[in-house]
């Protein structure tokens, strides 16, 4: 009896505070149920939603069904048409001739030639006066050189070119030049590279317009004047991507979508001093203009082969409400309240509780079938639980290893893994003599028992590293074989490397230990145990290892960027890009550079150059499966694991409707494609029940595979 009053005394208060926990979420939950929204709890505070930069779970959700960009990946990663209608590669080519007798001819030869156009892709040939305008939808120039190859290359008339240099507005000030110039009739054409740039071509006696140009910029010293004969050239060529939009795109402001939109975010991400992480992704890209109220025009530096990957990477922002955002404050009010061209708008926020999203109307590939889905801000596990058991919410993030039934209602959840782009991994320095040898940064690989390190980390979500490549692409579909743990041929390794073990260390001929410090990021329970797992093995071989905790705003800011480190726990999420030249390439290499290992090797330069400049399928796959055992080989990362995101949704509520593609509408369970769980998201609806759930047998949960249809 005493033992039952004791359990009883120790008991009750527990049950009075959990039963006030129940009402109290049952209280709140009734008060925001609506039997028509699909309701989401997230553990933090999502925003800003900006498109420019990298996001991560509900934020980047939010922002993935308020903005929408170019293009999209189909359900087999192909790119097809979104924002963007139509694109084609134009590369117009200017002949200059002796005489107009000479232009004459060439143009009734080419004319003659039509057979050969095709094989040219020659879309247009133009007589004007001792010129010949060519224009060929071929990015390559080999189409020029067979051209060509029909002239005589007698009839073509030599131009100089000359390179100006300015330390800024070289526009304006070369035509302040051009106004009182007495040789400028010499000048028979001009392009700019830039503000700092621009290449003039000079027909006739130019000594003495290059003595006018001299004198002018003697006397403008301030612009920091260069002059560069560059030598003489018969033809110009330029190379443009023009872009059509679709004339049907509205704001959710109802304002149109035009080209003057996609003109003033190219200008924004690219501008000098620009914030965007984008930026880097237009490297071949000089400039944009607009042609018409849909169609721009965008100048190239050179041919890029896979310039689709990076436009299907741009968002647009409305120029009607940001040209005249000066102030940073402006933009961040924006992307707190986002106007964008997205399936959904955002339609009410109560800042740190709650926000809603209502469907896009007038959206361009029909309106989302679920009219509304509001977000809740519910950082307590156990409330998510309580409100998901009472019906109260539909997707919230699951508690890792834990999923639940309840038999008297049939109330379980069900879990959707997304495609496995995130990637862990050890980023050794290479500049720290410990690692400059790949055969240490081998041995290390081979001393780590990934299998027991999945089993040792805070995660369900974790397996093996599936490559330098988002998943299933199709210029490289295989992962490359994961190193297994290998006592004997690591030791042999750092042997083989000039260490020897000495009272269960090892030591270089000077007696230095074999140790380093591993920093991570202290805050991420994945990477603290990543971290403690793998010291763990490598200090059971024998290797000193420092462990350093940091927040990730110092690793960052002190280790990564300066390069200040011997080896970072890392992670990245893959994008859908074969061009992978700012992570490896050597010229990367260097203090703020992006290649923050540190690897310098002809060979993947060379592999990685290749892929910026092929475009026949077999080649690039043949260059991308080379690059990853390449870099399998030299082991400038150990890399540990991929992990994906994962979604809990209540059973049998939540389904997907989606546009087909014969226009209809396809309905069926949630799933996640190849393209991942963001491009899905968008038709996501929930099924109202038609009674409560009455199930004494329900289905147990379940997990949805990727593969599902």
């Amino acid at each position: 009896m005493w033992f039952w009053l004791r359990a009883l005394t120790l008991l009750a208060p527990t049950g009075v505070v959990l039963a006030a926990l129940w009402l109290a979420g049952e209280a709140r939950q009734l008060e925001f149920r609506n039997d028509e929204e699909l309701i989401v709890a997230m553990p933090t505070e999502p925003g800003p939603f900006n498109p420019l930069m990298p996001g991560t779970g509900f934020t980047r959700e939010i922002t993935e069904l308020v903005f929408d960009r170019l293009l999209r990946l189909d359900d087999e990663l192909q790119l097809q048409p979104h924002l963007a209608n139509r694109w084609e590669y134009r590369h117009g080519a200017t002949l200059y001739f002796l005489d107009e007798e000479k232009a004459a001819a060439a143009a009734e030869l080419i004319e003659q030639s039509r057979q050969s156009w095709p094989a040219w892709s020659l879309q247009d040939a133009v007589h004007d006066g001792d010129m010949l305008h060519l224009v060929s939808s071929n990015p390559r120039l080999t189409w020029l050189d067979d051209l060509l190859g029909i002239l005589d290359p007698e009839s073509l008339a030599p131009l100089l070119h000359v390179r100006l240099k300015l330390r800024e507005a070289v526009t304006h000030s070369l035509e302040n030049f051009l106004t009182g110039s007495v040789e400028k009739g010499q000048l028979r054409q001009v392009t700019y590279d830039g503000d700092r740039i621009a290449d003039l071509y000079l027909q006739g006696d130019t000594d003495l317009f290059l003595k006018e140009l001299r004198l002018y910029y003697e006397s403008n010293r301030g612009l920091e004047p260069e002059i560069d004969v560059v030598g003489p050239v018969s033809k110009l060529v330029a190379l443009d991507f023009e872009i059509e939009l679709r004339d049907d795109l509205r704001w959710h402001d109802g304002e149109p979508v035009t080209a003057d939109d996609l003109v003033f975010t190219f200008q924004e991400v690219v501008r000098p001093g620009s914030p965007w992480t984008l930026r880097n992704a237009f490297h071949f890209a000089e400039r944009m203009e607009k042609l018409t109220d849909y169609r721009v025009r965008v100048r190239c530096r050179e041919y890029y082969a896979p310039a689709l990957e990076r436009w299907a990477k741009l968002p647009l922002l409305p120029a009607h409400l940001l040209r005249q955002a000066v102030l940073p404050a402006t933009w961040e009010a924006f992307f707190l309240r986002p106007i964008g061209t997205g399936p959904y708008r955002l339609e009410s926020l109560d800042s740190g509780t709650s926000m809603t999203l209502a469907a896009n109307p007038d959206y361009f590939r029909g309106m989302p079938r679920q009219a509304t889905v509001r977000y809740l801000n519910l950082p307590d596990p156990a409330e998510r639980r309580m409100a998901m058991r009472l019906g109260q919410i539909d997707v919230f993030p699951p508690n890792p290893g834990r999923y639940f039934q309840e038999a008297s209602t049939g109330v379980y959840a069900e879990v959707v893994n997304d495609v496995e782009r995130h990637q862990n991994f050890v980023a050794w320095n290479l500049d720290r003599s410990t690692f400059s040898d790949p055969r240490v940064r081998q041995a290390l690989a081979k001393l780590v028992d990934c299998d027991a390190l999945y089993d040792t980390v805070s995660s369900d979500r974790v397996g093996p590293w599936s490559g330098l490549f988002y998943p299933g692409s199709w210029f490289c579909d295989t992962s490359p074989e994961p190193m297994d743990q290998d006592s004997a041929a690591a030791e042999k390794s750092l042997m083989v490397a000039g260490w020897r073990k000495s009272e269960e260390a090892w030591k270089n001929s000077n007696g230095d230990p074999l140790s380093f410090t591993l920093a991570y990021d202290k805050d991420d329970p994945l990477h603290r145990d990543l971290a403690m797992s793998l010291a763990a093995d490598w200090k059971r071989a024998g290797i000193v290892v420092t462990l350093e905790a940091l927040d990730w705003r110092t690793l960052v800011a002190e280790r990564l960027v300066p390069r200040e480190f011997d080896a970072l726990l890392l992670g990245w999420e893959l994008d859908f890009s074969r061009d992978q030249y700012a992570v490896w390439h050597s010229s990367e290499a260097r203090p703020e550079g992006s290649n923050f290992s540190g690897l310098r090797d002809e060979t993947t330069d060379r592999l990685l150059e290749k892929l910026r400049e092929e475009d026949q399928e077999s080649a690039v796959i043949a260059a991308a499966t080379e690059l990853q055992q390449r870099i399998a080989e030299l082991q400038p990362c150990l890399f540990l694991c991929s992990t994906g995101r994962q979604i809990a949704m209540r059973g049998g509520v939540v389904r997907q409707s989606r546009p087909a593609v014969d226009g209809g509408w396809q309905a069926g369970p949630v799933s996640v494609g190849k393209a991942g769980m963001f491009a899905s998201r968008p038709w996501w609806v929930r099924v109202i029940p038609s009674s409560p759930p009455n199930n004494p047998d329900p289905a147990p949960p379940k997990e949805i595979p990727e593969s599902a249809p």
